[in-house]
């Protein structure tokens, strides 16, 4: 999926349930190693493809506030991936809270810290 593409031109194996047919959109390890749009366009296409009640989750690293809270080597890693695409890098919680509240998705949970990576799981409703 090109999922800064609009939900209707993702594939049929998606889109044939129809919009607001969908109970969960999971997204992992994405945001942070692909421009901002893609992050908008899940956003979007999840708008779309959950029914009332679902939940869009993103799991990965963020940051809070503007500080890297994960294992220690976020702030490097961001860096390198920055000097490879500025489009990427590690985004903070309030850009995905933002771009949510665009789409009609509201910030319900945050889990801190998932897993030995220490990353978080961010839940939208």
């Amino acid at each position: 999926i090109d999922a800064s593409t609009p939900f209707d031109s993702w594939p049929a194996a998606v889109t044939e349930s129809g919009a607001g047919s969908y109970a969960l959109v999971f997204a992992s390890n994405i945001v942070h190693i692909a421009p901002w749009s893609v992050a908008e366009g899940i956003f979007a296409g999840a708008a779309a493809a959950l029914r009332p009640g679902g939940s869009l989750f993103f799991h990965g690293p963020f940051q809070l506030d503007g500080k890297f809270a994960g294992v220690g080597h976020e702030e490097l890693w961001d860096t390198q991936m920055r000097s490879c695409d500025k489009g990427w890098g590690i985004r903070d919680v309030s850009e995905m809270v933002a771009e949510g509240s665009q789409h009609g998705l509201r910030l319900a949970a945050t889990e801190h810290p998932v897993g030995p990576a220490k990353n978080f799981l961010l839940q939208f409703v």
